[in-house]
């Protein structure tokens, strides 16, 4: 061996460093989910919120999963985060309902 081989041995590279544009990039996609997360928490909590006064002032509401005569099977911790479903039909013939009421409607 040479003086130069003894004074530059050859690095090992780990295999679990990664480089900056993979830490970027995961940075990124984790980033992407989290917001697309936050939408659908942000649309189920506003769903039932006007289902909430809607059955207070009388009405009936109808979910997906009733329609297909199940029950929630999803645990009731999931359903607090996204909702019960998505809202199929809304029954007000019965109920108070005025114009104002109406406009908690828009969003859904």
């Amino acid at each position: 061996m040479t003086t130069a081989e003894h004074e530059n041995p050859p690095l090992k590279r780990r295999w679990h460093q990664y480089s900056l544009r993979t830490l970027f990039i995961l940075t990124f996609l984790v980033a992407c989910a989290s917001s697309w997360l936050g939408v659908k928490m942000r649309q189920a909590r506003r769903q039932n919120e006007a289902v909430d006064a809607l059955i207070k002032l009388g009405g009936k509401v109808g979910f997906d999963y009733k329609d297909r005569g199940a029950t929630p099977s999803d645990p009731a911790w999931l359903r607090n985060l996204f909702g019960d479903g998505n809202v199929t039909s809304i029954d007000l013939s019965r109920s108070k309902v005025t114009n104002v009421d109406l406009e908690r409607l828009k969003g859904m």
